[in-house]
């Protein structure tokens, strides 16, 4: 049986290839949900936290969102925050890139609001899409 995929540049292989679009916290997670909403391919999960935790619930909160970000079967990340949570969106960010993938984040208050971070989401998720279309499977 032959299973095709994608080798990721830390070695690790994935069978799906998502985009995916991760909010730090639930305040991001509607910006989100609609920066994926259009993008074809693109995915975004909820996330309920990383706003008001300490000690092992927020570690807990942030070893899952960069595992979820590194994880193989995500080719390409794009990290949105809203900028006060505690959750620190450069840090996942750049945790995420040790894994060799495209990794780029958005900050709503400083990019003017939720319409404004939607808007710049959509063009930056979009240009990692295409990115990862052009992408070619192996077999593993």
């Amino acid at each position: 049986m032959n299973i095709f995929g994608f080798r990721r540049p830390d070695g690790l292989f994935g069978i799906r290839n998502h985009l995916l679009i991760l909010p730090t916290s639930v305040c991001a997670t509607t910006v989100a949900f609609n920066i994926a909403a259009q993008i074809p391919g693109a995915i975004a999960i909820p996330n309920q936290h990383g706003c008001c935790q300490l000690g092992a619930d927020f570690e807990q909160t942030l070893r899952t969102l960069i595992g979820i970000g590194k994880n193989p079967n995500v080719g390409a990340v794009l990290v949105v925050g809203l900028g006060c949570e505690g959750i620190p969106i450069q840090h996942t960010a750049e945790e995420i890139a040790k894994s060799g993938k495209p990794v780029q984040s958005l900050i709503i208050q400083e990019n003017g609001g939720t319409l404004k971070t939607t808007s710049l989401g959509i063009q930056i998720a979009g240009q990692m899409a295409r990115t990862l279309s052009m992408l070619k499977g192996e077999e593993a």
